[in-house]
């Protein structure tokens, strides 16, 4: 997005402003356009970045108190980003239902809306938000090609007026620009993952093909997919066609008894069904997926690849997490590239296992 696209595209959204107002349109799209392109500039430097500038600059342009962003995770809204005074309320992964939420509904229904709180219960408040005096609260949606991608929420001006039409066109038209901005800056985080996924691919390669046991060979795959995707746990399953069942080969942060005892059969449980279908599960809450069979109390979700060797599925790489929604689709992508390329390998290491026992 260059400087030019930018301003016609303020100047543009703020042409259909509501005429009661107490400055000129100019005036107000150059703040915007000065905050737009704070942010823009940010994007260079990630996702993470560019939304806590993004959140300081909806409080500079409507003399609020403060702001916070929340994007979808799972069936949640979870905040990334705020700023301004939150009297040591923590705001970091604060949760809010997509649905039953005042905030919930705007990014389920794509609407937006402000109200005066002292009109209104707490109950439509965040969680622990009770504590800060809001007085009036302001929440829009972001989108991109009319998909909602987060929402903006802010509270309370500074000169104790409500927020009114014209407050809500501006934070409206400055989501519009920030939701671009933010789609810029992932792209920028995407391709930088992508290169770091490609040297970790390369390096893993190399080594390898330099392990010469089953036991190496299974756990460097096993170590190579937790780390890249953050997981508390996991297994590398093999498929035992005579059997018609599934053998943990390899596992991590597993107990004991499970990877010892846990036999699934092809088709049952996340890893039989990838076994059967020869297709990548991720999944977001297993607390809501029937093919989920629970092997240890803490996993919320799940995401499970095969690895095929001739056409046919030989095993199974699953990792999970105690994190709703933890897994992305560029990790999906990346276990699917990791099961690819160490096949061969994993190959020789389920032949060798299997003369063993």
């Amino acid at each position: 997005m260059d400087i030019c696209t930018l301003r016609n595209s303020v100047f543009s959204l703020f042409r259909r402003l509501p005429q009661a107002r107490t400055t000129s349109d100019d005036e107000t799209a150059i703040r915007v356009l000065s905050q737009v392109a704070r942010a823009l500039a940010s994007s260079l430097q990630g996702v993470s970045e560019t939304q806590t500038i993004l959140t300081e600059a909806v409080i500079d342009l409507l003399n609020t108190q403060r702001s916070v962003l929340l994007v979808p995770q799972g069936s949640d809204l979870v905040a990334v980003a705020a700023s301004g005074v939150f009297d040591g309320l923590q705001v970091e992964n604060l949760r809010l239902p997509q649905h039953g939420s005042a905030i919930g509904k705007t990014f389920v229904g794509g609407d937006s809306y402000c109200i005066d709180v002292a009109d209104e219960t707490r109950q439509t408040l965040p969680p622990g938000w009770g504590s800060l005096k809001i007085k009036s609260l302001a929440a829009v949606p972001m989108k991109i090609q009319n998909e909602t991608i987060g929402v903006i929420v802010t509270d309370t001006k500074r000169d104790g007026k409500s927020f009114n039409a014209l407050d809500l066109r501006v934070l409206e038209v400055f989501a519009t620009l920030a939701s671009l901005v933010t789609s810029e800056a992932k792209l920028i985080d995407d391709l930088r993952a992508r290169n770091a996924a490609l040297e970790s691919l390369f390096e893993l390669a190399k080594k390898l093909n330099s392990q010469t046991t089953s036991v190496s060979i299974l756990q460097m795959a096993l170590n190579a997919a937790i780390s890249r995707t953050g997981a508390s746990s996991g297994s590398i399953v093999y498929v035992d066609r005579d059997r018609k069942e599934l053998i943990i080969k390899s596992s991590e942060g597993l107990p004991a008894n499970v990877t010892s005892e846990l036999r699934l059969e092809i088709g049952q449980g996340v890893t039989g069904w990838v076994a059967r279908e020869g297709k990548s599960v991720r999944i977001d809450d297993v607390q809501v997926d029937a093919r989920y069979i629970a092997a240890t109390d803490n996993v919320r979700s799940e995401l499970a690849v095969p690895i095929s060797i001739d056409g046919e599925v030989a095993g199974v790489i699953n990792v999970d997490s105690p994190l709703v929604g933890a897994f992305s689709a560029a990790q999906q992508t990346y276990l699917e590239a990791l099961a690819d390329l160490s096949a061969a390998k994993l190959r020789l290491a389920f032949a060798e296992d299997s003369s063993k026992s």
